[in-house]
């Protein structure tokens, strides 16, 4: 368990007992880690204005948990008119927050994060863009 114990601090029946287990040790659990309760609120994808063969994307999104929970990791995936993926790229919240953000102290419930990414423009023509948090 020890070994495999980052997953077991999101299970919503043992984070209670962790949480006094740790009271007692006086130990720190990690944020929850909820990225089905973030969505995506704004997006704008386009060429880049300074780097060739580049994309810019800035984007938004929103937690809508009851709790401030862990920044996410971010998946942006661009596929082809089939459906097929034709480049990805994850960015981890040290990658997309500002230099000196407190990543510790999570995302708050109901406040914007505004995010500017930049991804390598792929060799076939992408026409749709997906973003998926983990």
């Amino acid at each position: 368990m020890y070994l495999q114990r980052a997953p077991l601090y999101d299970w919503p029946t043992l984070r209670p007992a962790l949480q006094r287990f740790c009271a007692v040790l006086r130990c720190e659990l990690p944020l929850l880690r909820l990225p089905e309760r973030i969505e995506v609120v704004e997006r704008v994808v386009r060429a880049h204005p300074r780097v060739a063969q580049a994309l810019l994307v800035d984007l938004s999104f929103v937690s809508h948990a009851d709790q401030v929970i862990a920044y996410p990791v971010l998946e942006m995936r661009l596929t082809d008119v089939s459906g097929n993926r034709v480049a990805a790229r994850r960015f981890v919240p040290a990658d997309y927050l500002p230099p000196g953000a407190d990543i510790r102290a999570g995302l708050r419930p109901e406040q914007p994060v505004q995010v500017t990414l930049e991804m390598v423009e792929p060799q076939i023509d992408a026409v749709s863009f997906l973003f998926e948090f983990f």
